[in-house]
């Protein structure tokens, strides 16, 4: 509890976060302010859907998951934030941790699509193909899609103990050594299952990420992007923001750029400048939202926003 001499802290790969940085993590999430539906601002809004029905100014309408809702970050520091700062119009972050392409077309077809604003920018995550939420046809419940499953290599579920899992991890020491055995077993256990023999079920997120990446599952997720451009009422485009710069998350972005170029997406790609940044290896953890929570930082979220200006002169934005 007083040692720090386990706490991995520079290393880009930890296997275990310790508590002291979990509980800093936490103290950040909590800054700035929700509205009723959840949406985080950096100014106390009641109901950002409200806001943005009654003003008049120019506005810009950003969806996205957790990097929109900022994890791991002071409001301030989220691209959202930033790109308000560099832009004439207003912009509204609707963004939710945890939420899939699906989850953004669907909000955008029920709450947004008969409202008047100037622009909309989709950020888009490596993990956003994800098959779960719902929109128009594509109606995809938990219990049948790729998820993440951790708790099956913890420890308190390996030894049958899992009622006394909030006890146990009182102790630090259970903690460390829970945390190091589950991501050890997960790294290395198979994903099972097929959308022909559901549940689809990974144990890792490295795992998880690349499933979503195969054929079948990725196909899903295009013919979602092709049934949102048909639908949409507003001049938009797709922010792509990579976590990593790696080989591997090359691949993926190569892939997710074909298919903006296979449609006629407008689109901006912010890989390339991250790699002049980081390279092919994995960040350095001073680059992370913070020492607790892998999230882009704060020059990552600087990129994006300077990518998202970029993205919307291609929209037909022009600073007054």
């Amino acid at each position: 509890r007083t040692t720090q001499i386990f706490d991995q802290a520079q290393n880009p790969a930890p296997s275990y976060i310790p508590q002291h940085l979990k509980l800093e993590d936490q103290r950040i999430d909590k800054l700035g302010f929700l509205d009723a539906n959840g949406f985080r601002t950096d100014v106390e809004v009641p109901d950002l859907i409200e806001k943005l029905r009654d003003s008049k100014k120019c506005k810009i309408v950003v969806l996205g998951d957790s990097y929109v809702w900022g994890d791991g970050l002071p409001p301030e520091v989220r691209w959202p934030a930033k790109l308000q700062n560099l832009s004439d119009c207003e912009v509204y972050p609707f963004g939710k941790n945890g939420w899939s392409s699906l989850d953004y077309f669907g909000f955008y077809y029920e709450h947004l699509r008969e409202m008047k604003f100037d622009y909309l920018v989709i950020g888009l995550v490596s993990n956003d193909p994800h098959p779960i939420g719902k929109f128009l046809t594509h109606d995809y419940a938990p219990t049948i899609m790729p998820f993440h499953l951790t708790d099956l290599y913890s420890l308190p579920y390996m030894l049958k103990l899992y009622k006394y899992k909030d006890i146990l991890n009182r102790s630090y020491a259970f903690d460390y050594i829970d945390q190091f055995v589950k991501n050890y077993l997960a790294a290395k256990a198979p994903t099972t299952g097929s959308l022909e023999h559901p549940p689809i079920i990974s144990y890792s997120y490295d795992s998880w990420t690349k499933r979503i990446y195969e054929d079948d599952i990725y196909r899903l997720w295009e013919s979602a992007i092709v049934d949102f451009a048909a639908i949409a009422r507003h001049p938009f485009g797709f922010l792509l923001t990579p976590n990593e710069t790696t080989k591997e998350e090359r691949l993926r972005w190569t892939r997710v750029e074909q298919t903006m170029l296979k449609y006629n997406l407008i689109f901006e790609n912010t890989f390339d400048e991250q790699e002049t940044i980081f390279g092919r290896a994995p960040r350095p953890r001073s680059y992370w939202a913070n020492p607790a929570d892998g999230h882009p930082g704060d020059v990552q979220t600087t990129i994006f926003a300077r990518k998202a200006v970029r993205l919307l002169e291609r929209l037909g934005y022009k600073p007054r």
